[in-house]
């Protein structure tokens, strides 16, 4: 598993014992929320094209994202 996707998932964990605080989350034996998840991720990759990709271009892609992935920005 790439490494940003494994900071990810340590920061999900992280969510969820702040939500749920007596429930013990160990290794890779807890439940993942695939759609806050994937929520994560698309917003990783709107920082990095955020950073990368000239305004015209990034407004384009943010609009796909909203209209394809139904991502609120």
């Amino acid at each position: 598993m790439n490494w940003r996707i494994k900071h990810l998932a340590k920061h999900l964990a992280e969510q969820a014992r702040k939500h749920f605080p007596k429930t013990e989350l160990s290794g890779e034996y807890w439940v993942l929320d695939e759609e806050k998840f994937a929520m994560l991720i698309i917003q990783e990759c709107i920082e990095i094209n955020r950073k990368e990709l000239a305004f015209p271009e990034f407004d384009r892609l943010m609009h796909r994202y909203q209209t394809d992935l139904g991502v609120e920005l």
